[in-house]
Order: C-alpha cells, then structure tokens, then sequence
C-alpha cells in the first residue's frame, strides 16, 4: 500500500486477523522525527537517501492496532499489543519482524522493551530498550541509547556518543568523537576509538584500545580499567579513579607527562614509564607517585587496586 505525505493509517483488528505480512509507505514531512514503538520481536532500521519511509515484514499474533501516521512534527510507527501481553518467549506465536528504512537525516526516537535491534546509517538516534540486543554501525551524527538487560554493540560511528547499560556489555570498534560509555553489572570493550572518552562502571571491567586520546575521564567501583593507546593527544586530561579494582595504563608513543597517582594503603604503583618510584606514607601505607612537568595530564587514583604504568 503506497501512502501520500498527507495521509494517516492506522490498522484495528481483532487479534486473530493479525499473523501478516505488511509493505506500507508514507513520504517524510521534512524536519519531523521518526518515532518507533515496538512491544517484542525483532526490527531492523535502515537510513537512505530516499524520502520515502517503508515498514515491511511480519506483524506479531497479538497485535491490537498498528499506526503509521504523521502527527503534528512526528511520524508514528507503532505496534500496539493488549494490556496483558507478556514478554516471554512463546514458541507458538509469531512476534514482530519489521524493517524500516528512512531517510538517514531524520531524527529517529525507538522504545521498545523485548525487541532486538540492528540499525545502520543514521545520524541522529535516541534509543530506550528494556530487554534486547542492540547493533548500531555505519553512522555520523547524535547517537544516544538507553539498555536495561542487553547487550549494545557499535561499530564504524562518529560524532557524539552517549550510551549507557544496565545488566549488558558494552562493545564498540572504530568509534571517534565524543564518546561516553556507562555501564552497571556490564563489561565495556572497544578497538580503534579515538576522541574524547568518558567512562563509568559499576561491577564491570572497562578494556579499550584507542588511537589516540584527545581526553579521558574514568571511573570505576568494583571492576578493572585497562586503557592501551597509540599516542596521547598533545595537551590531553587524563583521569582514571577506581573503588576496589585496578587501573593499567598502556601508551606506546608516550610524551611529554606530567603524571600524579595515588594507591590506597591495600595498593601498589608500578611505573615502566620513567626511573621514578612510588613513595609510602608513613601511616596507613598509601602510595603517591609523581614524576614530569609537561603539557600531557595524568591522574590516576584507586582505593583498594593496583595503578600499572606500562609502555
């Protein structure tokens, strides 16, 4: 069913009509934002150089009303179920299939709870899951998603970058710009970012290997922190913190420094990057290295772990 910019559609039915294929188009009210709602089931979103908007695919058993309409300055997708639906996987029923491709400058807003999600050619992404896999790649622009109980994975983005989870790891390949990575009983990994860097665990661990570091700021509770790079941005600010983990910081082509770190009394500092050793308190055992004078900043602290200075 092809679809004017102007026109509304929405789908009621009773739940038995429903188990079907769909091919709907509606031609994007530039600066509208897409807005996608899914229950369950599993939806891909692609961006095109097209205005056009397509929702192709299956529609889930249960399903109540299915809308794709313009609404003031949005464009509605949504798959709405009963009250009563549950989220648990039922092998005898049918769950959502979509794919959607859009134009890739829109704005795109997705909620959905029990869904997996793989999106690719977008610039500007909000994204809420409570229970789902996310696969985000091939992007420029605004990317901001929120998982409870999955697993986020990113690839080739750059830009902004604000991705937090709960309950789910976190993994990104060949990410650049601003990139804050949040996770909570999650591990963190990721190859080939550079840029701007903020990190924050709770009972994870946090692995990245970068190019080159413009900034970091770090901080960790109950999880270690291993940070490899390239090279340190010319004038870069770098702070790690860790409550009961340790910190191991790997730099290949290491300048001008300008290092102060601190072990708690339970701690030790290991440093391969100059002649200098930590010193120790007299009382409670704390340990304190400082060493340089140069434009590179790094502050490292930890509680209860070990700080390892390697090269």
């Amino acid at each position: 069913m092809k679809l004017t910019a102007l026109a509304a559609l929405t789908l009621l039915a009773p739940s038995s009509l429903w188990a079907q294929t769909i091919d709907q188009s509606l031609t994007w009210a530039t600066g509208s934002t897409i807005v996608i709602e899914l229950p369950r089931g599993d939806l891909q979103v692609r961006g095109s150089d097209s205005q056009q908007i397509n929702v192709s695919g299956q529609l889930d058993d249960d399903t109540k009303a299915f809308i794709f309409e313009q609404r003031g300055d949005e464009l509605l997708i949504e798959v709405k179920l009963p009250k009563q639906w549950s989220s648990h996987q039922d092998k005898n029923k049918q769950y959502s299939d979509l794919v959607i491709t859009l134009p890739q400058q829109a704005g795109v807003e997705i909620e959905v709870v029990s869904t997996d999600v793989e999106i690719n050619q977008l610039t500007q992404l909000a994204l809420e899951t409570v229970s789902g896999d996310i696969k985000v790649t091939d992007g420029q622009g605004q990317f901001e998603i929120d998982a409870v109980s999955g697993d986020v994975r990113l690839a080739n983005l750059s830009g902004e970058l604000d991705i937090e989870a709960v309950s789910g790891d976190i993994s990104a390949n060949n990410c650049q710009g601003e990139i804050e990575l949040s996770t909570v009983s999650g591990d963190a990994n990721a190859q080939q970012l550079s840029g701007k860097l903020t990190l924050e665990s709770v009972s994870g661990d946090v692995n990245i290997d970068a190019d080159e570091l413009v900034s970091l700021q770090g901080r960790s509770v109950s999880g270690d922190v291993k940070i490899e790079a390239d090279r340190l941005a010319a004038r870069i600010e770098l702070e790690l913190e860790t409550v009961s983990g340790d910190v191991t910081l790997q730099i290949d082509q290491l300048g001008d420094v300008n290092v102060s770190a601190h072990a708690g009394g339970g701690g030790s500092i290991r440093n391969d990057w100059s002649e200098h050793r930590a010193s120790k308190s007299k009382y409670g055992g704390n340990k304190s290295l400082q060493f340089g004078n140069g434009p590179q900043q790094v502050r490292l602290n930890t509680v209860s772990g070990d700080l390892n200075l390697r090269k």
